[in-house]
């Protein structure tokens, strides 16, 4: 069960960081 959580939240992490920097970083938000 562990391993599938930490499986889980590793992949989570991979997708939303990337997205979540890109974002952040990016100021076409604001535009």
């Amino acid at each position: 069960m562990i391993e599938q959580v930490t499986v889980y939240l590793a992949i989570l992490a991979v997708i939303v960081v990337p997205g979540f920097l890109a974002a952040f970083l990016s100021p076409k938000w604001d535009d």
